[in-house]
């Protein structure tokens, strides 16, 4: 029996679907149901239409290639030494790596009327700049320069124990990061929540 050219393969898809420099990409084959224990597949990884040759199986490592690089892979299916038709996965985009956001405190002394400095720090590797920005839920008496990423914050008579503020990083890319991070007056520590 000639099975030369026979459907075997419902579908490719690629996982994560929004892949960045940092993941592995993984072909996902869905077979046609009743090939579904006897099937052997042969891959072709392509980037920006330049095959990727040492990549051969069903994954492909991120790291080499640059945000904005289209990627797909192709799969031709075996039964035994018999091929089946080959099929195409979706082309997808590499995404930028999304800013991280910290925070560090840069005075520990707290005194109530004096200005109390925190650094909000972004690592942003996709993306030449990133501006800071307070967000709910918002405290009294601080504010932030958005292009250094420091904060100001003179401590109001009323605040005491853990205090809890919003803030994000919005790097060139468009893409933005937001966390809360709590601070305890009393000990001068901070401990990020993420939002």
């Amino acid at each position: 029996m000639d099975l030369t050219g026979e459907a075997m393969i419902q579908a490719v898809r690629l996982q994560p679907a929004s892949p960045t420099r940092l993941d592995t990409l993984r072909a996902e084959v869905t077979p046609l149901e009743n090939n579904s224990n006897q099937l052997s597949y042969a891959y072709t990884w392509k980037v920006n239409e330049h095959v990727i040759s040492d990549a051969t199986g069903d994954s492909l490592d991120l790291s080499p290639f640059k945000k904005k690089d289209l990627v797909y892979v192709t799969v031709t299916p075996y039964r035994e030494d018999t091929a089946g038709y080959a099929v195409s996965s979706p082309v997808i985009a590499i995404h930028s790596i999304p800013p991280s956001l910290e925070m560090k405190i840069t005075r520990k002394t707290v005194r109530i009327g004096e200005p109390f400095e925190l650094q909000l720090l972004s690592d942003h590797p996709d993306s030449e700049t990133a501006s800071f920005s307070l967000e709910e839920p918002r405290v009294d008496g601080m504010t932030i320069d958005s292009r250094t990423g420091k904060i100001s914050w003179t401590i109001q008579p009323n605040q005491q124990g853990p205090i809890r503020f919003g803030s994000a990083v919005l790097d060139s890319e468009g893409t933005r990061v937001t966390k809360i991070f709590e601070i305890n007056l009393n000990q001068a520590q901070a401990a990020p929540q993420t939002k």
